[in-house]
């Protein structure tokens, strides 16, 4: 089910050219296109009737979640990622980043895990791979098929 979502989106990517959206402001005009997608995979492919439209990325959406806290603190993501990585020796983090990357910059998750300070033997289990392209590595070809046999030694070792 997920692999024809994907499929339906990358497809609609491809044809209407949003493929290549590298900045926010791209990204934000892709999103109709995106939701529209996803509301007809929905309703016509899986046949889920609602009168509750799929909505991405909204604040109001986000003002209502309910964030756990620790001491009346709200928790960050390094408290989480520290406290996982700590607690499970055998959990292995794999990070891929694009160089040209402006909605994740990967500076942006190399400072993250530098601040994590996990315990040293777990430290083996990080690992970044970075390809030459933007957010989605897998919409040019030379970064999926490096990507590929990435993900096929990562999953193998």
């Amino acid at each position: 089910m997920m692999k024809r979502l994907f499929a339906l989106l990358l497809t609609l990517a491809l044809l209407t050219g949003c493929a290549a959206a590298e900045t926010p402001a791209e990204t934000a005009a892709e999103m109709p296109a995106e939701t529209a997608a996803v509301n007809r995979y929905i309703g016509e492919e899986l046949g889920y009737s609602t009168d509750l439209p799929y909505i991405p990325l909204s604040d109001a959406v986000y003002d209502l979640w309910s964030f756990p806290t620790s001491f009346g603190q709200p928790f960050t993501m390094q408290d989480i990622v520290y406290n996982v990585m700590s607690k499970n020796k055998f959990l292995k983090v794999w990070v891929l980043a694009g160089y040209y990357d402006l909605a994740t910059p990967f500076y942006a998750a190399e400072w993250f895990f530098d601040h994590v300070f996990v315990n040293e033997e777990t430290e083996e289990n990080l690992q970044f791979t970075y390809y030459p392209c933007g957010h989605m590595i897998y919409m040019q070809e030379n970064c999926l098929a490096s990507f590929r046999q990435e993900a096929e030694k990562w999953f193998n070792r």
